[in-house]
């Protein structure tokens, strides 16, 4: 079994025939691992990092894509070279690219990566799903007493599974929800009319309309909004145009009075639905568009025959009225046996890690 390292973005484009074609066969086949994900994602972000895609091959044939990065960070103050997965916060999965043999070509790309450490001070292994295979195989890789490594957190994904109909589904949600939701659904109509959009092409109109809408709303003060940067804009109109393509693209807009107040960025791919971006005009905030919105795109979802709905990162209570499904994630943060790696070791699973008990005891923050 043989590892390449892929550091030139133009000898990473000659993969594009056989990359998708592996996503397919893996454990963890999503969108956010697909060759159009991944390049439009690179053309978008790539200024200050530099492309460590790892190939595996056996007999000529390719076995495993290992999508990576290196970039300059700050680690709890300190300046560090971080090797990590080629995602920000709209990547909603995180894996190794494998179908076979999965120990052996784990074992293969981390000792390949470890040659390497002098080119990286971190290690990082982001989000992983606890339920796939690859965390499974690294946890046991590790714990053999070579490593210097810990396991850290990550973030939670709701979902929902679609395995009725939605009547039956939505009666089921709790009393005071329904509720809710009626009264912020009645409190628009006062407004005005109300009208739900639906989008699985591109047009020139599109995306402008929801770049003005993250413009105007809260998330846009603390950049976070779709429009907030160049990157996230050139990204998302690059994404849209592969996604126009595919068949993956799905967006709602919802309108007060013909003018655009909320939307929500979703793709569609095979029988699952991902939601990327949800946001409104703060404006009409007291009104709740999102929620209205909301409720109209899952009765959609469940109407369209999709089996499983992707709520996005983070257990928000919103989300969580939705459904009790999370999908749970680690973080595996593997250090170079030098000196500055068990500094930053140190750092992360003793000093830290006492600081919080001591502030846990005295009340300061909560678990």
């Amino acid at each position: 079994m043989q590892v390449r390292l892929i550091d030139k973005f133009e000898d990473f484009l000659k993969l594009e025939d056989k990359w998708n074609h592996l996503v397919e066969k893996s454990q963890s086949d999503s969108p956010f691992l697909t060759f159009e994900w991944l390049v439009c994602w690179w053309k978008s972000y790539s200024s200050s990092r530099s492309l460590f895609v790892l190939l595996v091959k056996e007999n000529e044939e390719i076995v495993a894509l290992v999508p990576l990065m290196i970039e300059k960070v700050l680690f709890r103050g300190l300046p560090i070279r971080k090797l990590c997965f080629m995602v920000d916060g709209n990547s909603l999965l995180v894996d190794f690219i494998l179908a076979n043999k999965k120990e052996e070509v784990v074992k293969n790309t981390l000792d390949f990566i470890f040659q390497r450490k002098a080119q990286w001070d971190l290690l990082a292994f982001e989000n992983l799903s606890v339920n796939c295979d690859t965390f499974k195989i690294l946890v046991d890789l590790l714990k053999d007493g070579s490593y210097l490594y810990g396991i850290t957190s990550g973030s939670p994904s709701p979902y929902i599974d679609i395995n009725s109909d939605w009547g039956s589904f939505f009666t089921g949600r709790p009393k005071k929800f329904r509720e809710v939701i009626r009264n912020k659904q009645n409190r628009l109509k006062k407004m005005g009319e109300v009208g739900f959009e639906r989008y699985e092409k591109l047009t020139p109109e599109l995306l402008p309309i929801l770049f003005d809408i993250g413009a105007k709303s809260w998330k846009n003060k603390k950049k976070r909004a779709i429009s907030s940067t160049k990157e996230k804009r050139d990204f998302f109109e690059c994404l849209s145009q592969k996604a126009s393509q595919n068949g993956w693209l799905l967006i709602w807009l919802l309108r007060l009075n013909q003018k655009p107040i909320a939307y929500e960025y979703h793709l569609k791919y095979k029988d699952e639905v991902w939601g990327l971006r949800s946001e409104y005009d703060e404006a009409y905030r007291e009104a709740g568009p999102g929620t209205v919105l909301d409720r109209y795109i899952v009765e959609q979802i469940f109407k369209d025959g999709f089996k499983r709905y992707h709520l996005g990162w983070g257990a928000d209570f919103y989300k969580l009225r939705w459904t009790e499904n999370i999908r749970k994630h680690r973080t595996i943060l593997i250090f170079p046996h030098n000196l500055y790696g068990r500094i930053l070791h140190t750092l992360e699973f003793r000093l830290i890690g006492k600081i919080k008990q001591f502030l846990l005891s005295k009340g300061k923050i909560h678990a």
